[in-house]
């Protein structure tokens, strides 16, 4: 290594080598530009860019080329081999358009003189003899150290498809979270809808019993009061009819009790006649008076002793024949009053 760095320093081209480095860092050289196996490499090995050269050195405060390179394996998790050629035998070789980041550049036989880590577009990322950990073209340091071999660390490979899978994996995974709480969610808001339909279904029965138990009711009630209105009517007429035949019944009453009234006015008014007719005999002098004649005669189906006066040949003292005309008029009074006692008997039968 201090063989290369003294044929460079001997050229006189340092100043070339620190145009070149700073063209590489304005043109983003250390920008990942794609997805690679070993890009996290190449971002472990520039966070020593600017640490001086010190061989045998493996840290910030000075290093070799083959620490540079084995550090930013190690803190990607990869061991490598502490030399470069243990580097160069480890490694599965590639061509220079195969090339990717993280790989490894190597110069001399089996990488024996110089190795770096391929940071894209024709750069690589090598600590220098004299300026220390920094960026520089491939294609210069050729014209110095002869053709470059590159090579590819497999452990960076396995681990980075590893790291792809397992983030793949984590993709997959949160995917699948996300899609079955999205689902869940759906499912929840399906059961709130149903929930809100059976809800709505609900009430809207609540509501229909409620409307056909108030239509059964009004017409329990309708019916009740039609019912209790025809009852109401039928006593009305009851009443109404009651009351007509005891009206009936009063005027046949008076109507019979008038005629019963008139029938027994009748022998009333010729009781004074016949009464007259005695008077009369009397003044005249009747000396004589039939025998009385009993008659016993049926009368509406009543019994009547009828006592009829008969002509006496004897002349009777007045007070006599007096005696015998108040017997015959006491007789028909007797009689009209049984002709009117059978004829109520008979009415009220």
């Amino acid at each position: 290594m201090n063989k290369v760095h003294y044929k460079m320093f001997k050229a006189g081209k340092k100043w070339m080598i620190a145009g070149i480095t700073t063209v590489a860092i304005s043109t983003g050289a250390f920008m990942v530009n794609s997805i690679d196996a070993n890009a996290d490499v190449v971002s472990n090995a520039s966070a020593y860019l600017g640490t001086p050269y010190q061989y045998g050195g493996n840290s910030f405060s000075g290093i070799d080329c083959s620490a540079l390179v084995q550090n930013a394996y190690a803190a990607d998790g990869i061991n490598l081999p502490r030399t470069s050629g243990e580097q160069y035998r480890v490694t599965t070789q590639e061509s220079a358009a195969d090339a990717q980041y993280g790989d490894l550049v190597f110069f001399g036989s089996y990488g024996s003189d110089h190795v770096g880590i391929y940071s894209g577009n024709g750069n690589m990322i090598n600590a220098e003899t004299v300026d220390g950990v920094t960026s520089r073209q491939i294609s210069v340091m050729e014209k110095y150290l002869g053709t470059a071999s590159y090579g590819r660390v497999n452990g960076a490979t396995d681990k980075a498809a590893a790291d792809q899978a397992a983030a793949d994996q984590a993709a997959a995974d949160q995917a699948a979270a996300d899609q079955a709480a999205a689902d869940k969610a759906a499912a929840d808001q399906a059961a709130d809808q149903a929930a809100a339909d059976k809800a709505a279904a609900d009430q809207a029965a609540a509501d229909k019993a409620a409307a056909d138990q108030a239509a059964a009711d009004k017409a329990a009630a309708d019916k009740a009061a039609a019912d209790q209105a025809a009852a109401d009517k039928a006593a009305a007429d009851k009443v109404a009819a009651d009351q007509a035949a005891a009206d009936k019944a009063a005027a046949d009453q008076a109507a019979a009790d008038q005629a019963a009234a008139d029938q027994a006015a009748v022998p009333e008014a010729q009781a004074p006649a016949q009464l007259a007719d005695v008077n009369n005999n009397q003044n005249n002098n009747i000396t004589s008076v039939e025998p009385e004649k009993t008659d016993v005669k049926p009368v509406d189906n009543q019994v009547v002793k009828v006592v009829t006066p008969t002509n006496q040949k004897d002349t009777l003292p007045a007070t006599g024949e007096t005696k015998n005309s108040l017997l015959t008029v006491i007789g028909l009074g007797l009689i009209s009053f049984v002709t009117l006692l059978g004829f109520k008997i008979r009415k009220n039968n």
